[in-house]
Formats: structure tokens, C-alpha cells, sequence
């Protein structure tokens, strides 16, 4: 697949976030089809981790896996979750996550949800990406107590979100532009599901496609560097 190319004074170097320090998660919509995923309206049962920690996205049920779709954001494919009850769990995240600190990123397309969860960590917690009655968020990744309509949230569209916790606060990126900062309320989790918020009542209708989990807190010069690949792929916004 491709990447994305850094050029400097001697050299040309190819750079993924998988250069970064605490690459704990990854997933790449475009990567389905070498695992046979390669059908439009093929049924997704499992996700791979390309971080190298083996901790795939799973779904063995056969009416609750999302489907990949081809040709969904810049010609490039996405995984659609139908807003009901798909969802994939990858388990184990909270293990991995040791630093009391975390970086998330997701690139997505809404498909007009008014209430829905891109993905958890803290599996117990009610918190919706966006919520219907008053368009906030009510976060929980990384999370111990969730935020109550803490910033208002897009249901259409295709976005690079990113959300870290640690030492300089909890904040919410979209785009390349700081939403929210606010005050941390660590909690690790127990594990990464996609398509669903924490409380299971929150599907996602729309597409997933690239998904990364840090386990530490990255550095404006690391989250721009990261929105900049992501981007470069996907090209969700003009920089």
C-alpha cells in the first residue's frame, strides 16, 4: 500500500507512524484486501493490528460484522457500520497501556448519525462520541469519568479525529485544530471496540478507515506529523 514520502537534505525516507515510539494499535481499511476482504459488501470478521501486537478486531458473529466498501473517501475503500449493532473488538488494549497516557487517531466518514460511538476503550462507560438531543460529545476514550457535552460534534462528513491524554491535559483534535482541552481523568480501559461507544447504545453509521492507538502522550510535533500522514492518504482537508 502506499505511503507517505519525507524528503530530506540527503535523502528520500519512507515514514509511518509506525516509526513513533508506542505504536500500540493500527488499523488500515486499505489492508483488507490482503487478508481476502477484497469484495465490495464483504463482511468484516476480522481487522488486523499492524502495530505488531497481534491485538486484532474481531467479530464472529456473521450479522454484527461491518462490511468493506471500495471506493468510499479519495478513492480509497472504508469499513461501514450499519448505526444498529455491528461492532469488532480488539481485546487487550488496556494491558498495553501502561503509561497512564494514550493518543488516539481515526479517520472516518459520518454517514448523517446524529448519535453514534466511533469506537471505546473504557468498555463500562456510557460516553458517546456525539450525542442525538444536543450534538456533544460525551467523551470516555482513556477515560475514568466522562465528559458531558464537552464540545459539539459533526454527523456528516469525513474527518481526521485524534483525541490524547497525559501530562498536558485531555484534548480533542479534529482536523489539525484543537477543539477541547481540558483535565485528565486516566483510565486505561480493557479493550478497543469499534463502531460502538462504551455503553453499547451508540453505533456507528458510517465508515471507518484508519484507525491508530499510542500508548503515550505524542508531542504537537508528533501529532502534526501523524495528521500530516494520515492526511496525505486520505486527503480529508486542504492543509
Amino acid at each position: 500500500m502506499p505511503e507517505a514520502v519525507f524528503g530530506l537534505p540527503s535523502a528520500k525516507v519512507i515514514w509511518t507512524p509506525r516509526n513513533e515510539t508506542g505504536l500500540v494499535f493500527e488499523c488500515d481499511a486499505r489492508d483488507l484486501p490482503q487478508d481476502g476482504f477484497n469484495t465490495d459488501g464483504a463482511a468484516v470478521s476480522r481487522w488486523r493490528d499492524l502495530s505488531g501486537k497481534g491485538m486484532n478486531a474481531v467479530q464472529s458473529t456473521g450479522s454484527l460484522q461491518p462490511l468493506f466498501k471500495t471506493n468510499i473517501l479519495s478513492g480509497l475503500p472504508g469499513v461501514k457500520g450499519d448505526g444498529t449493532d455491528d461492532f469488532l473488538t480488539a481485546s487487550g488494549l488496556g494491558a498495553l497501556l501502561t503509561n497512564s497516557a494514550g493518543s488516539l487517531f481515526a479517520v472516518a466518514t459520518i454517514n448523517g448519525d446524529t448519535q453514534y460511538g466511533l469506537c471505546a476503550t473504557h468498555n463500562s462507560l456510557d460516553a458517546y462520541w456525539r450525542f442525538a438531543s444536543d450534538g456533544g460529545a460525551y467523551w470516555g476514550i482513556f477515560r475514568g469519568a466522562r465528559l458531558t457535552n464537552a464540545n459539539s460534534m459533526p454527523s456528516s462528513g469525513s474527518y481526521i479525529f485524534c483525541i490524547t491524554s497525559g501530562a498536558a491535559g485531555y484534548r480533542f483534535f479534529q482536523n489539525g485544530v484543537t477543539i477541547l482541552s481540558t483535565t485528565t481523568s486516566w483510565n486505561a480501559g480493557t479493550d478497543l471496540r469499534l463502531f460502538v461507544e462504551g455503553g453499547n447504545a451508540g453505533y456507528f453509521s458510517g465508515y471507518l478507515h484508519h484507525l491508530l492507538v499510542f500508548d503515550n502522550e505524542l508531542s504537537a510535533s508528533q501529532l502534526s506529523r501523524v495528521t500530516q500522514y494520515l492526511n496525505s492518504i486520505w486527503k480529508v482537508f486542504v492543509a
